[in-house]
């Protein structure tokens, strides 16, 4: 059983009926992350997430995480560029509080807060940016790819500099403008009747008002040809190439009358749009360059000795480009040039003959693995339809990906294999200081 519903104050709220353990997971995401900070504010997006587990009109600092603790219940917040989740999976029973504790603070920060919890989080989130950066190998390279090839520019990590800038009024501000209940969904999976949740939701939420936010500024077109070479100090040698990809089907947030949503449509009554271009591009990635048996790893790992690894990863995004990240770590002493020749010879291949016999389908298996992966758990399939109603605004994708998958022919996957030849590349470079 599932259902959709609409609150009068513009909240989605989602559920999923799964009574394989009594376990409830509730996500509620926010179309808010850090393509929405103001010039000179980097990193505002991932700091106020911080602040909206420092207490709230109700619940002390620190309760939210000891009632959760005190359950067992995993709970965590994650910022991302176009949007921002809180999650817990809670006993079935303790539902009523997991939503309890959203709505306080959903409706009475950013006015419950205290300019004390500011100073504080902003030396945690300084610290998470260090361990992130300069803490795991390669760790700078999100930021170096996005202000080279993506119109979003920065990361939610922003800079320390930002970090510092920041103000109380700035993050009340923030808080506000975005944490509202017209610009969130609510998704509620597992041990829990579909048709009661929407009832729950109204009770907690329903009294609570807030503005729409107004559409962020067109963020522009994405960059190709550029090229950045950095000496750091590494493991060892590495090659990044960020190509742009076709960007989610996006549909608006909510908006109208209150009630049911029909399935398969946004909540503004337009049917969504099953757009798969970017299906087509990520498959495209996946024959090239994602697993052991692409055709990169196959070459530069097995054959050839060039690299100790090769992987491919697509951030997709809906008010942006989508963009795909060839990752490629080098063998001691393989020239990058070598590496990036090959690269070079594989995506013109592809683009020029298509995928070879068995490709595409091994491709589409390891997108239907990745797609079971995250919806297999209540917690999994919950942010999955909070994400898909945020991204295009039909939450129901999430249970449709295999399907669009498997649509892809090697026709439109040879097609969609152009985003991934030389001319739409832009490059990092991660070379040795080889003068010590």
């Amino acid at each position: 059983m599932r259902a959709d519903h609409l609150l009068a104050n513009g909240l989605r709220v989602l559920a999923v009926e799964r009574r394989h353990a009594p376990v409830t997971a509730v996500s509620l995401r926010y179309a808010a992350g850090s393509r929405n900070e103001p010039p000179g504010r980097t990193g505002l997006a991932h700091l106020a997430e911080h602040l909206m587990f420092q207490g709230s009109a109700n619940v002390a600092p620190g309760e939210h995480a000891a009632l959760m603790e005190g359950l067992g219940a995993p709970y965590d917040g994650e910022t991302w560029f176009e949007h921002t989740v809180y999650h817990q999976s809670v006993p079935s029973g303790q539902l009523e509080l997991a939503l309890w504790l959203e709505a306080d603070r959903m409706g009475t920060l950013p006015g419950a807060l205290a300019p004390a919890a500011l100073r504080a989080q902003r030396e945690v989130v300084r610290n998470e940016v260090r361990q992130r950066l300069h803490g795991t190998p390669y760790g700078t390279r999100l930021p170096h790819l996005f202000a080279l090839a993506h119109p979003y520019t920065h990361t939610p990590l922003g800079t320390e500099e930002d970090l510092d800038a920041i103000t109380f009024d700035d993050c009340a501000r923030f808080l506000a403008g975005h944490c509202t209940p017209a610009n969130a969904v609510l998704a509620v999976v597992g041990d829990v009747a579909a048709a009661e949740v929407a009832a729950l939701a109204d009770r907690f939420f329903g009294r609570l008002r807030g503005p729409r936010p107004a559409p962020p500024p067109d963020a522009g077109s994405a960059r190709t040809g550029r090229r950045l070479d950095v000496v750091e100090d590494q493991p060892g040698e590495a090659l990044f190439i960020a190509v742009p990809l076709p960007s989610e089907p996006a549909v608006p947030l909510p908006s109208g009358r209150s009630g049911a949503v029909p399935f398969g449509q946004a909540a503004g009554g337009t049917a969504a749009r099953d757009g798969t271009a970017v299906e087509a591009a990520e498959l495209a990635l996946d024959v090239l360059a994602r697993g052991a048996g692409s055709r990169l790893h196959r070459r530069l790992v097995q054959r050839d000795g060039l690299a100790l690894s090769v992987e491919a990863v697509c951030h997709r995004f809906s008010g942006a480009c989508s963009l795909g990240v060839i990752e490629v770590t080098s063998a001691p002493g393989a020239p990058l040039g070598a590496i990036e020749e090959a690269v070079d010879e594989e995506s013109a291949d592809l683009a020029r003959h298509g995928p070879r016999p068995g490709e595409r389908d091994r491709a589409t298996a390891l997108a239907r693995a990745r797609h079971l992966d995250g919806v297999g758990t209540a917690a999994g399939l919950a942010d999955e339809l909070t994400l898909q109603c945020v991204l295009t605004g039909d939450p129901w994708r999430a249970l449709t990906a295999p399907g669009r998958t498997a649509s892809v022919d090697d026709a439109a996957l040879t097609a969609a294999a152009l985003h991934l030849t030389r001319p739409h590349w832009s490059v990092l470079a991660y070379h040795l200081d080889t003068s010590r």
